[in-house]
């Protein structure tokens, strides 16, 4: 694979203890590097998106892995009109973020989702106005 196509594999965040990132005898594969990557879809279609963002990654966890090194990916998938689905949270936790950090992160995805979709509506109808019809 060419160095121009790993760029498509970059996840959005990176989280890597410090220790993993030592030369030599002294680094440490004891701790996890945890991959997370943010999606946008319909509301109605979360588990497709989380698959694609799956896929996506599927070969960057096997080059690490096989290097060895213990990958996690956490997949967040926000809806359009705002929408988050439940397991966000548990998934963030799981990041070793606190229930107050969650509860604020998800908060403000939200408003910023529906300040995006307000933005996507109000380009659309400025386009649709736009159109010459004749």
């Amino acid at each position: 694979m060419q160095p121009a196509e790993w760029i498509k594999f970059r996840p959005d965040i990176a989280l890597v203890h410090p220790t993993v990132l030592d030369e030599g005898p002294s680094a440490s594969r004891a701790y996890p590097i945890h991959l997370v990557e943010v999606g946008y879809c319909s509301d109605t279609n979360h588990s497709v998106k989380y698959a694609q963002k799956q896929a996506q990654h599927a070969q960057l966890l096997n080059v690490l892995r096989t290097q060895g090194y213990r990958v996690d990916l956490t997949v967040v998938t926000l809806g359009t009109t705002g929408t988050i689905p439940t397991t966000t949270f548990q998934n963030l936790e799981r990041l070793g973020m606190d229930f107050s950090s969650v509860t604020t992160l998800l908060h403000k995805l939200h408003l910023l989702t529906v300040k995006h979709l307000g933005h996507i509506v109000y380009e659309r109808r400025r386009r649709e106005t736009s159109i010459d019809p004749g």
